[in-house]
């Protein structure tokens, strides 16, 4: 059973080629127990690669071996081999199991098994290789071409054509960008500047270099490099590498889009006198100037405008200018008040000088990118998403000021960049661990042990020495520690122990520090709590379970009627979070996801849950827990609690596995409620 949830607030993001839903494979349904003959297409990357490692094996080896080899658990490979075992029901071969001795591949279909692999791959890059060439060609030329065409180059059916079609038209939408289907052919529509975005997207990816060798000649990367190189020297600062790397791209194609006469329009946001009064305007000037191939009076001043932008999107500070200032007056009340936020919601003091500074410093420069639309991917985004599902969610959140505040709409990789301030603030103050030393041979040697713990794991603070004499005599409950460290074992003691050697040696350093890391990022999933503000929220005839759907649209949809009938939203909201998705994705990677409408349509706060009878696809992954929340971004004090108790939920994935095995509405606020029953 899945479960859904959803945030009200706003999200724009880039969506890569390779999410587009018909270019991916439903695992998670084929990974269920009771369920027909697995594709080869079917299996993922990491099973394809586990098969072919046990064809290519002549004898018996450990689970452990190949779990080693791929990088992942024992656990994970167990459930592979199930898939893996399913898969080979078509086969004469099967994956034979000795006690002691490990696993072997047997059968008489070894090389046949290995051929559909191999051809498997070679098809899919086929199909993908085709349809990003036809991808950079449409964006290349401005001429139309006809499905008949494109069939006659590519040498396959018009049916197989179409659907390339459907894909690339999935993929450009997040861009602004369509694909338009007249008599004369089929062309993409959108502006200049939306072009270049989407190509800059191509080539961060290495769709060019991969396919296209005529996209690679028009992009001079050498030439592009020396022109941001030389902005850096006479600007007197060094773009971070990410930046660098987006800014090159950006001249690339940009001499190369204007190389083949196609130009962006002036800029509205700035007058041109004002662009002038920028130092950085003189700079890249110059810099286009000297190291461009194109002549200075190819380049009209439309286009210097666009890369000055681009610049400023950088660094707002220190460029002889007072734009920073239009935003000046609300940024030192939004970062405190982002703080603020943070500290409630965690429980714990992450209001500290480095998170402050760290926001004001990243604030600037994010919000002249949001208003120019400059958007910076974050190679990490898919990673942050899956590691730290609950902060982004958390971000996402706090986002929703942002975008009141400022009227300007974030996007998932600004907001990838931000949890990184609130995800380093909550490392930073809460991994320091209190704790006291027990040692029956008194202070002196205790006093040794606490001076190598200091030394050796520097994230454990020792608060007080203790003989073991001593001890007895002390509440130890009442001490303000996280765990003990002794020498002796301790009995009838609340606290959790760790046992080392009197003289604290490598391997009870090695124990140390594995013991405080499963502390830190376990201990406090285990914690249950009781969600009173969360359950309040609730609208208990808002919660559904065990809804029988196959798409995001159709819950969206439901769920959207459902809030408005109940006088919630307006009758606009769900086109709010439509239109919102089909823009970006907005599930977390673990399961969660967290659709986004505009708080314009809000009329009261309240949360909806619901339940679905099976997982179902949602953006690049599948999500079987989507929360859906309708807050009032004006309320924020009564939003402070709601938000603490919801990240503890996002970061409880028992919590959150346990809400996926409920199967009607008292079992969702039983769990809520803290009650829940393992």
């Amino acid at each position: 059973m899945a479960l859904f949830c959803c945030f009200i607030f706003s999200t724009t993001t880039l969506q890569m080629f390779g999410t587009c839903n018909r270019l991916q494979q439903c695992y998670y349904k084929n990974n269920q127990s009771g369920l027909g003959l697995i594709k080869v297409s079917e299996l993922v990357s990491r099973q394809k690669m586990l098969l072919k490692k046990l064809i290519v094996s002549k004898k018996y080896r450990s689970v452990g071996s190949f779990a080693k080899e791929l990088e992942v658990s024992s656990r994970t490979l167990h459930n592979d081999l199930k898939v893996i075992d399913r898969f080979l029901e078509s086969f004469s071969s099967k994956v034979t199991k000795k006690s002691g001795v490990g696993i072997k591949l047997v059968g008489e279909d070894n090389e046949k098994l290995l051929y559909d692999l191999e051809n498997e791959e070679t098809r899919k890059e086929s199909i993908e290789g085709r349809r990003q060439e036809i991808l950079l060609s449409l964006l290349y030329n401005e001429t139309a071409t006809s499905y008949r065409k494109l069939a006659e180059k590519y040498f396959v059916s018009i049916s197989s054509i179409t659907n390339d079609l459907v894909c690339i038209k999935e993929w450009l939408a997040p861009f602004h960008l369509s694909l338009v289907k007249s008599n004369v052919g089929t062309e993409i529509k959108g502006n200049e500047e939306d072009i270049r975005t989407a190509l800059c997207s191509l080539f961060k990816d290495g769709i060019m270099e991969h396919n296209d060798e005529t996209a690679v000649e028009v992009l001079d990367m050498k030439e592009s490099q020396c022109i941001i190189q030389y902005i850096e020297e006479e600007l007197g600062y060094k773009f971070n590498e990410e930046y660098y790397e987006h800014l090159t791209r950006i001249v690339a194609v940009m001499l190369s889009r204007i190389s083949n006469g196609f130009t962006v329009a002036s800029s509205e946001d700035l007058r041109l006198e004002e662009f002038h009064a920028l130092r950085t305007y003189g700079v890249v000037q110059k810099a286009l100037h000297l190291f461009s191939s194109l002549s200075i009076t190819e380049i009209p001043q439309s286009e210097i405008q666009y890369l000055n932008t681009s610049i400023l999107g950088a660094r707002l500070s220190h460029v002889g200018t007072n734009v920073e200032l239009y935003y000046q007056d609300i940024l030192k009340k939004l970062v405190a008040e982002l703080c603020t936020m943070a500290n409630e919601a965690f429980e714990t003091n992450i209001h500290d000088e480095t998170l402050y500074n760290g926001l004001l410093i990243h604030l600037k420069p994010m919000l002249y990118r949001l208003k120019h639309g400059l958007i910076v991917q974050n190679p990490l985004l898919d990673d942050i998403k899956e590691n730290y599902s609950a902060m982004f969610g958390f971000t996402w959140f706090l986002g929703s000021f942002i975008e009141k505040e400022t009227g300007l709409k974030l996007n998932d990789h600004e907001v990838s960049f931000l949890m990184i301030h609130f995800q380093a603030a909550l490392e930073r103050n809460v991994s320091i661990k209190k704790v006291i030393v027990v040692c029956p041979g008194g202070v002196g040697t205790s006093q040794l042990i606490a001076n190598r713990i200091k030394r050796m794991v520097p994230q454990i603070y020792v608060t007080a020495i203790y003989s073991y004499r001593e001890l007895l005599d002390v509440n130890v409950e009442a001490l303000d520690i996280d765990f003990i460290i002794s020498t002796i074992p301790l009995q009838d003691i609340n606290k959790k122990v760790v046992l080392v050697s009197p003289m604290m040696d490598v391997n009870d350093a090695k124990k140390l520090n594995s013991f405080y890391l499963d502390y830190i990022f376990q201990n406090e999933n285990q914690i249950r709590h009781r969600h009173e503000k969360l359950l309040h929220a609730i609208d208990r005839n808002l919660i559904f379970t065990n809804l029988d759907t196959t798409s995001k649209d159709e819950v969206i949809e439901f769920v959207s009627a459902s809030l408005q009938k109940r006088g919630y939203v307006t009758d606009q909201f769900y086109e709010s979070v439509k239109n919102r998705e089909q823009k970006a994705s907005t599930d977390l990677g673990n399961k969660v996801a967290i659709p986004h409408g505009e708080n314009q349509f809000v009329q009261k706060s309240c949360i909806s849950v619901v339940t679905l009878k099976e997982p179902i696809r949602w953006g690049r992954s599948e999500v079987s827990i989507v929360f859906f929340i309708v807050l009032k971004v004006e309320n924020k004090q009564s939003m402070r609690p709601i938000l603490r108790e919801l990240y503890q939920v996002l970061d409880s994935k028992r919590i959150l596995q346990m809400m996926e095995r409920a199967s009607c509405e008292d079992d969702i606020l039983h769990i809520l409620g803290g009650k829940e029953d393992d």
